[in-house]
């Protein structure tokens, strides 16, 4: 890589960095900061055991390189004004295409053969090369696609640059928006703003698999390109089975890789918890009652209960408030310290009813 190249890469990187602690709640808390399993170099840590495994070129960038090919084809179909449908469609239905989700290309499939013209706009959007950046073209090619096709950013852009591969599936690598944010958050770079359009979201992408070259020597790792980064953080976020075999990952192995996964999501909650802490709750004794039903007296007879909100007409002695706010009283049996509120059975005070303006409690 020239010297150039590695200069924009730090300066997207020193963009990144400055805006970590404003904006990632996760990184403003020292929790965050004493949590050793978050950062770069866990995250590589794992990368580098699919890295090492001798069939990471055969798992990861054969089977794109293959549909880049059949993409590529489409593409040539398209500008030559050939027929291009079928070769479109070729390029999303065949065994080497799990990159895109099916419920995406499917609808997207069909609103090319419903709208051809349109959707040949959409396609010339990406595909010709007139030198415009790669957010402009997805910019173009979000606004011809409809929404009622393909809704969320996620889905519409995991499509359009599975696309962009027929021209470079190395340098523009596909997408998937939970790939990126899980590496996001487990290496505490912050994740694309919601309100960023496609093109700046995938801009966001590439200098996120950018910064990973450039981290990544710093472990002693070589990432070829941003093909390898997009295909470790994927690796990393979310591989479905333990490998096994030649270059095998262990159990105890994978089974880490599971929990560090979990490790974004549990201090989420951590930071919830925090956040969700009740300040204490203070009893405010007053010396009249301001209840609507009772008025302001501070004692009543047992028989004063009877009519009052379903109030107990067998209570005895004198009740006396215990606590009270203005739409609730709680009173307290003078005689026998027990508490009533319409019910005067043992299970009915201890699971007591809320009656209309007072509420009973038990005793401290």
């Amino acid at each position: 890589m020239c010297s150039t190249g590695i200069q924009q890469i730090g300066s997207r990187h020193a963009a990144l960095k400055a805006r970590l602690q404003a904006r990632d709640p996760l990184v403003s808390l020292s929790i965050m900061d004493d949590h050793m399993e978050t950062g770069w170099g866990s995250f590589f840590f794992w990368a580098k055991k699919f890295l090492d495994m001798p069939t990471f070129d055969k798992e990861e960038r054969v089977y794109k390189k293959k549909a880049a090919e059949r993409l590529a084809r489409a593409r040539e179909s398209l500008l030559s004004s050939h027929e291009w449908l079928p070769s479109v469609r070729s390029a999303f239905s065949n065994p080497d295409n799990n990159i895109v989700i099916r419920f995406a290309w499917w609808p997207f499939l069909e609103w090319l053969e419903s709208s051809p013209e349109d959707g040949r706009a959409a396609l010339e959007a990406l595909w010709i090369d007139d030198g415009s950046p790669v957010g402009m073209r997805l910019d173009r090619f979000s606004q011809v696609l409809p929404d009622a096709v393909l809704s969320g950013r996620g889905v519409r852009l995991n499509v359009a640059a599975y696309l962009l591969g027929a021209i470079d599936y190395v340098e523009w690598p596909n997408y998937r928006v939970t790939v990126v944010e899980r590496a996001c958050e487990l290496t505490r770079v912050p994740k694309a703003e919601k309100e960023l359009s496609l093109g700046d979201t995938y801009e966001h992408a590439l200098a996120f698999f950018d910064v990973m070259q450039v981290e990544a020597g710093s472990f002693d790792l070589a990432l070829r390109d941003r093909l390898d980064a997009q295909s470790l953080a994927f690796c990393v976020t979310l591989w479905r089975e333990r490998p096994t075999g030649v270059g095998e990952i262990n159990e105890d192995d994978w089974n880490g890789l599971l929990e560090y996964r979990t490790v974004p999501s549990k201090l989420r909650q951590a930071i919830a918890n925090r956040s969700q802490r009740k300040a204490p709750r203070t009893i405010f004794v007053p010396n009249h009652a301001l209840c609507p039903i009772w008025g302001s007296r501070t004692t009543w007879s047992g028989s004063d209960l009877s009519g009052k909100a379903g109030g107990n007409s067998s209570a005895r002695g004198d009740l006396t408030i215990r606590t009270h706010t203005r739409l609730r009283l709680e009173v307290l049996d003078s005689t026998d310290g027990s508490f009533y509120g319409g019910h005067a059975s043992k299970e009915a005070r201890r699971r007591p009813p809320r009656l209309d303006c007072h509420r009973v409690i038990h005793p401290q």
